[in-house]
């Protein structure tokens, strides 16, 4: 199920800029590190062309499940370190 909050990214941002400050062309003091998820930014301003809900849900999704998978091989490899330090 995808709201207008999907929408509320950096990227779809009218004031996203890549290599301002914080990427934002707002004089905003807290960073947004993942600039493709939403957010609750009082600046922000959908940009033209952004993104559709359904489009922008899709994206997410893959992103979740990346970051899924990747938080799931770092966490075996995490246990196998600490494994082989107190299993010997």
């Amino acid at each position: 199920m995808s709201t207008s909050l999907d929408k509320h990214t950096c990227l779809n941002c009218r004031f996203y800029q890549k290599g301002a400050h914080y990427d934002c062309k707002e004089n905003t003091d807290e960073l947004v590190i993942y600039k493709d998820r939403p957010n609750f930014c009082d600046f922000f301003v959908l940009k033209e062309g952004a993104l559709s809900t359904d489009s922008a849900s899709a994206a997410g999704s893959s992103t979740d499940d990346a970051f899924s998978q990747k938080t799931s091989a770092s966490r075996a490899e995490a246990e196998a370190l600490f494994n082989s330090f107190f299993n010997n």
